[in-house]
């Protein structure tokens, strides 16, 4: 039995399609609309969403950068802005946690300590994100 078949048999059925599909019409409608716009913005964000690691050097999040610099070189070992710049981002984030943790030991405040190890802890980070890199290559 065919579903007009069916639909004319049953006068109330018919009424409650009649009923339900703007509803479902409408559903479809706004989801379209919803992936026409996510089809647009998404490369939109993705695109402005990638993270440069010279970006990030010049913004002073030296850590930030080191890892940028560290993931762009494990793709493409002889990248020249990532082998000039990782050196100089390395040595200002170990310097900036290095001069926390100083500050803490001077400070009087009697978890000083935990501070002090905190800052440590994100330096042995630091460390462990440039041992992950690759080591430069000749040319």
């Amino acid at each position: 039995m065919s579903c007009v078949a069916i639909l004319k048999s049953d006068p109330s059925l018919s009424e409650e399609l009649a009923r339900r599909l703007p509803i479902y019409v409408r559903k479809h409608n706004f989801m379209l609309k919803y992936f026409r716009y996510l089809s647009v913005c998404l490369p939109v964000i993705i695109l402005f969403a990638c993270k440069s690691g010279e970006k990030l050097y010049n913004q002073g999040r030296y850590f930030d950068a080191v890892e940028a610099f560290v993931k762009k070189l494990q793709r493409r070992p002889q990248d020249a802005t990532s082998l000039r710049l990782l050196p100089a981002a390395y040595d200002a984030a170990k310097d900036f946690y290095e001069s926390r943790a100083k500050q803490a030991l001077a400070s009087n405040n009697p978890l000083k300590w935990e501070d002090v190890k905190n800052e440590y802890r994100s330096m042995q980070a630091l460390y462990n994100v440039i041992r992950s890199s690759p080591p430069p290559t000749p040319w």
